[in-house]
């Protein structure tokens, strides 16, 4: 009787130790996506690595990070963001609004609603 308790006691507790490395991998956002020399798709938290990796192939991108100098950044209310870079800075932008998303320039961060 009580090696059966501490088999289980081992078991939830091997148990546990596996739910916290899954929830932490969870938390991490997948790679991001480098489509061309100005665009670069990054992607929340929320996003598995399966589906930024769908949306990466229907970009004909490649997962890797994103380069640092950036134009500026366009958010999207589903996680994705778009890293713009060299492009003249009024197309960036009205790319971003023709896309609906939320323009924002490099250091700029999202207000929150």
């Amino acid at each position: 009787m009580r090696c059966c308790a501490w088999v289980l006691v081992l078991a939830i507790g091997c148990r546990k130790d596996e739910d916290q490395k899954s929830a932490d991998k969870a938390s991490e956002p997948p790679v991001s996506c480098v489509v061309d020399e100005e665009l670069c798709a990054a992607f929340s938290s929320a996003w598995s690595q399966e589906e930024a990796d769908a949306v990466c192939a229907e970009l004909g991108g490649t997962a890797a990070e994103c380069a640092e100098d950036e134009l500026g950044r366009c958010l999207f209310e589903d996680g994705m963001e778009y890293v713009l870079y060299e492009m003249p800075p009024r197309d960036a932008e009205s790319y971003c609004e023709y896309l609906r998303g939320v323009w924002l320039e490099p250091g700029e961060e999202p207000e929150d609603e």
